[in-house]
């Protein structure tokens, strides 16, 4: 599937990332990043492959005509976005927690809560997941069979 700039656009938003966080995460210089966003450029399948790959590892998900963000798991690496209202005094800006527990909703919900384990505090009360951020996202079956497939086609 082809990525455009407005997906994205729309990928950072959703993240909560500036261009300069996902030409970082990407290793895609800034200029490249904007000129690509702005339709000047179309981008090199290299450079647009690599900026698909770090707006998915952070948990979006590219659909036809947009974009929007997979269901945190158990087993998901965390933090705390930058401006949470639910951090504990104990957990710094950069400290990584675990999933270990999500909020069970109905399919249709899009909001929910989940319960993350910090190592050097354990495991804290449920919490709405728009307060954290994906740091990795633990592959499930169905992703890792999609890689492998990926990899047998090149």
């Amino acid at each position: 599937m082809y990525v455009t700039s407005e997906q994205v656009r729309a990928g950072r938003a959703l993240l909560d990332w500036s261009r300069a966080r996902l030409a970082e995460e990407c290793g895609v210089h800034q200029n490249t990043l904007l000129n690509f966003e702005n339709g000047k450029h179309l981008g090199l399948e290299e450079t647009v492959a690599a900026i698909r790959v770090a707006l998915e590892a952070a948990g979006v998900i590219f659909v036809a005509g947009g974009v929007r963000l997979r269901r945190f798991m158990v087993g998901d690496r965390v933090r705390f976005r930058r401006l949470s209202r639910f951090k504990p005094p104990a957990v710094g800006q950069h400290d990584i927690g675990r999933v270990v527990e999500v909020e069970r909703l109905s399919a249709a919900a899009s909001t929910y809560r989940m319960r993350v384990q910090f190592d050097h505090i354990g495991a804290l009360p449920l919490i709405p997941k728009a307060e954290f951020e994906l740091v990795v996202a633990k592959r499930s079956r169905h992703d890792a069979i999609s890689h492998q497939a990926e990899l047998i086609l090149r």
